[in-house]
């Protein structure tokens, strides 16, 4: 992944233009008197891990356990993935003091992160079958390269039961739809000498449904209020994948295929924050949030050690994925 300073500076642009920044409440956190809310974070998440692949294994070492002599792992890969930039912006409607619609698009710059291992002409990726591609066998260097994309957009309509910014405790419900993507690419090069191939898979993941939940405000004063929210949702998932292996320096072409299908998916969202109104039409607000999503297609679960010929793919849309991190910013209404 290229790391330029473009990266972070410009969440922190995009927070400045709109004078805001999206907390968990955005579309009722406005004096009752403003009509309109503009909203903008900077945001910095982080993704867990998803289900570990073996990647490669050294001959050389003795089998005393199943995983002893497996040298590389795709779970390493998802253990060096940090807090990465990104925005999110946002528009709000404010009907009166109980109602209110906000949209939202929120976006983060690529996690990516490699790692390779050296041998002495003993590694190996596991297929079933002996010989099955000449370079990803006896082996001196294996790399794993590994890139994930997200980004999501809402639209939410806002009821509070009890009023928010007033009352000691508030509590408000919401309804709305959204929309997430989720792209993956993984590149796996190994280098018997002279020889260098590579094992690539891609996936798309494109998810709309709907989406209920609450959100908890806790007013110790009139200037300073704690949120705590969660939603959660069902969706469907129009997810794919592709699969290319190529082998004798990358010159043979052994798998490539595309697969794609539909299924269910589940998303929650939650967070905690804190909110502090320095001015009527001005406040700064800062929390951290996760979001699990279950149900998605990611591009390590994709390689195989299996025989495929090029219309014998298969996808693998079991994994989940956990994302959490926490933003800070202003909110302007008007």
């Amino acid at each position: 992944m290229h790391r330029t300073r473009s990266k972070f500076l410009l969440p922190i642009g995009i927070t400045y233009l709109f004078s805001s920044a999206l907390v968990f409440a955005q579309g009722d956190d406005f004096p009752t008197e403003n009509t309109f809310g503009l909203t903008g974070d900077a945001v910095f998440l982080t993704r867990g891990r998803g289900k570990t692949r073996t990647l490669a294994i050294d001959t050389s070492i003795p089998v005393v356990t199943p995983e002893s002599n497996i040298v590389l792992e795709s779970d390493g890969l998802n253990e060096d993935f940090s807090y990465e930039p990104g925005y999110r912006v946002a528009g709000t409607f404010i009907v009166n003091n109980s109602t209110s619609f906000e949209a939202t698009f929120l976006q983060i710059f690529e996690w990516g992160t490699s790692e390779e291992v050296d041998a002495n002409g003993t590694l190996q990726f596991p297929f079933e079958r002996a010989g099955y591609a000449n370079d990803f066998t006896n082996a001196q260097k294996a790399r794993a390269h590994y890139e994930t994309n997200f980004l999501t957009a809402e639209f939410n309509y806002w009821e509070a039961i009890t009023p928010r910014n007033n009352n000691y405790f508030s509590f408000s419900a919401i309804f709305g739809a959204r929309y997430a993507h989720i792209s993956e690419e993984f590149k796996l090069t190994y280098t018997r000498s002279p020889n260098k191939s590579d094992y690539k898979t891609s996936t798309e993941n494109d998810i709309i449904g709907v989406q209920v939940g609450g959100d908890l405000q806790w007013n110790p004063t009139r200037k300073l209020s704690w949120d705590l929210f969660v939603k959660i949702g069902g969706y469907v998932n129009l997810d794919e994948q592709k699969t290319l292996l190529r082998d004798n320096n990358n010159t043979t072409v052994i798998q490539s295929f595309h697969v794609n299908r539909t299924r269910g998916t589940f998303i929650a969202d939650g967070g905690l924050g804190a909110l502090y109104r320095i001015k009527p039409w001005l406040n700064f607000h800062a929390g951290y949030e996760v979001f699990y999503i279950a149900g998605v297609a990611l591009a390590p679960s994709q390689l195989s050690t299996k025989k495929h010929t090029n219309t014998s793919g298969e996808i693998i849309d079991n994994d989940s994925i956990c994302i959490h991190g926490f933003w800070v910013g202003l909110t302007l209404s008007f």
